[in-house]
């Protein structure tokens, strides 16, 4: 999760973060950021994910 990685404690912000990319690899089957390594995930935390274009505004919003 982005506070992971920037060196904050672990709490609630976590669990949604590992639940919205949960939820989005249930529903689409495969994972929101393509990455080779946590670095990779740094640089890429704060970009908008690509939902799929037939995904409902109904899913997007829960995964938001």
């Amino acid at each position: 999760s982005p506070e992971i990685l920037q060196g904050n404690r672990y709490d609630e912000k976590v669990d949604l973060w590992a639940l919205g990319v949960l939820g989005y690899e249930m529903m689409t089957g495969t994972i929101p950021f393509n990455i080779n390594c946590e670095r990779d995930l740094v640089k890429i935390i704060d970009s908008r994910v690509n939902y799929p274009y037939w995904m409902s505004q109904t899913a997007i919003s829960f995964l938001k």
